[in-house]
């Protein structure tokens, strides 16, 4: 369970995910489809932030991903898989903090407490954690509720198809149903027909990009599909286009191709962005205000280091690339939102080369500067989200090279301070966050490729 203090923030969330996955795998037989759960139980160690004072700090990274528009949640970024020994945790911390948000009954500012069942601005708390088996390698998970019980349930991808897990609605869920054959390690589940089902976009290692309509009794059905670029990096999804359909975006290679979605199941070809780099990571997110999805692109290789920014022109198509700051080389992953609470997207991204966390903040729509922090060793997946209900969101980092989740926040003063660490089973190769028990706060789901096993850590307050 962990705490710390509440801040005043602005508000802004984009959610990034997945990171990338290992090489090609040989199809697994159905006999080894035996799926269970294993509930366990993590003690985490703690930390609390009294205050507004900024304290110092040494680390702090992203999901593996990208991240999407601002009212969707995508899966972008690179594969990553390898998976160390689980960590062990330590003590938990009750102390309270009277410097949340005031009380609308008493005009008392809320105590910061984990557990007490209160939800309280600038709240960071984690503690049960479930791993569900799963007897193949995990690639991207998403929470939603797929099944239409209204609980979320849990998506998940193994090398050949799509699994489904119904959620109880506290935290737990069903035996695993094996859904749709796909080849990937990347998907997005949003509602792409509007018709009120999740559905599921999956761009395929063959360089098919495959749109999965939802029942909403847990299955998917094939439906539209067009070729994009095989062995896909990332994956970002938001109305590029402003007709009010969500589009999609998937890095191939060099290349970054935008499809565009009608609103009712069908896609198409939109512009193909070249002389990228080799991507790594995509976000999608109106950086400077114009009303218009911008393109944040991780590149690792080619005439690329780092992250670059295509401004959105239009129409589904984006300007030439610029530069910014952020330069570090073995860059994955990018994610946005609203770190320091002015009401602008910021940047971050994570390096493997350098064991670091990279944040750039929204100069007036540029990023002349990065807060470099050191992270744990080879970063590789990174999330942005807003944790702890103070509008601000928060960064998650997964390592190839340590089972834990690094949870980073980026203080008054501008330091990016380590709020949290959660010990896992293995190391994450992909990471999502969703309010799987219903209690307002997301939850974290985080896959293990070579672990095999999809892990829930959910918040406690």
């Amino acid at each position: 369970m962990h705490e710390r203090g509440g801040h005043a923030r602005g508000n802004h969330a984009h959610r990034t995910s997945d990171a990338p996955g290992p090489g090609p795998r040989s199809e697994p037989s159905r006999a080894r489809r035996s799926l269970g759960v294993l509930a366990v139980t993590l003690a985490v160690g703690c930390f609390e932030d009294s205050g507004p004072s900024a304290t110092s700090n040494d680390g702090t990274a992203i999901d593996t991903g990208t991240t999407q528009a601002p009212s969707s949640a995508t899966d972008t970024g690179p594969d990553a898989d390898t998976e160390p020994a689980a960590t062990t945790g330590s003590s938990t911390d009750d102390t309270v903090d009277d410097t949340g948000t005031e009380s609308s009954s008493t005009g008392e500012p809320l105590p910061i407490q984990c557990e007490d069942g209160v939800v309280a601005p600038g709240e960071l708390c984690f503690g049960d954690t479930t791993v569900e088996t799963a007897n193949d390698a995990t690639f991207a998970a998403r929470i939603g509720d797929v099944s239409g019980t209204s609980s979320r349930d849990l998506v998940h991808l193994i090398p050949d198809q799509v699994v489904v897990r119904a959620g109880d609605g506290h935290g737990g869920f069903g035996s695993a149903v094996f859904d749709a054959s796909v080849m990937a390690r990347h998907l997005a589940l949003e509602d792409f027909d509007g018709d009120g089902e999740l559905d599921l976009a999956v761009p395929e290692q063959s360089g098919t990009l495959r749109l999965l309509r939802g029942s909403g009794a847990g299955s998917f059905t094939p439906s539209a599909q067009v070729v994009t670029g095989p062995n896909p990096q990332a994956l970002a999804v938001g109305d590029v286009d402003g007709d009010g359909a969500l589009d999609v975006v998937v890095a191939a290679g060099t290349d970054v191709h935008v499809v565009l979605g009608d609103g009712a199941g069908g896609l198409a070809l939109g512009p193909m962005l070249t002389d990228s780099g080799l991507v790594t990571g995509l976000a999608l997110a109106d950086v400077d205000g114009d009303g218009l999805l911008d393109l944040a692109i991780a590149a690792d290789g080619g005439d690329w280091q780092g992250v670059a920014l295509r401004r959105g022109t239009g129409g589904g198509s984006f300007g030439e690339q610029e530069p910014t700051a952020g330069q570090m080389t073995g860059a994955l992953g990018v994610a946005a939102g609203d770190l320091d609470g002015d009401g602008q997207i910021d940047l971050a991204y994570v390096s493997a080369d350098q064991d670091a966390l990279g944040v750039l903040l929204n100069e007036g729509a540029s990023f002349p500067a990065e807060l470099v922090s050191a992270t744990g060793p080879e970063p590789q997946v990174l999330l942005a989200e807003d944790l702890d209900s103070d509008d601000r969101v928060e960064l998650v980092v997964g390592h190839r090279g340590e089972s834990t989740l690094r949870i980073f926040v980026l203080e008054p003063g501008g330091e990016v301070v380590e709020g949290l660490q959660v010990p896992l089973a293995a190391a994450v190769s992909s990471l999502h966050a969703g309010d799987v028990n219903g209690d307002g706060v997301p939850d974290l789901a985080a896959t293990s490729t070579q672990a095999e096993i999809v892990t829930v850590v959910l918040s406690t307050p």
